[in-house]
């Protein structure tokens, strides 16, 4: 995407180095930690690469990570807007 090849190119012009992994847009809506029953694991690992729609963004918030005990804890640092081009997002 248009985003992810702008943000790759400001990101190594401060020194990090680019992904090598291809670039695919995600949401997470879970994960599953540690050992797990073998037929959970499959009944998720059925809907890995299904499609399940698709939507226009305008704005993301650039969110901080820290594992903790209890899990991660996750801090917005900053929200960005995305400029409007041809009347979508």
């Amino acid at each position: 995407s248009d985003l992810a090849l702008h943000l790759e190119g400001r990101l190594r012009q401060l020194g990090f180095q680019p992904e090598k992994r291809r670039f695919s847009p995600h949401l997470t809506v879970g994960r599953i930690k540690g050992r797990t029953d073998a037929d959970l694991r499959r009944s998720v690992d059925q809907f890995r690469d299904r499609l399940w729609g698709e939507f226009t963004v305008s704005e993301f918030l650039l969110m901080e990570s820290r594992l903790a005990a209890a899990g991660p804890r996750y801090t917005p640092v900053e929200k960005f807007t995305l400029a409007v081009r041809g009347g979508e997002a």
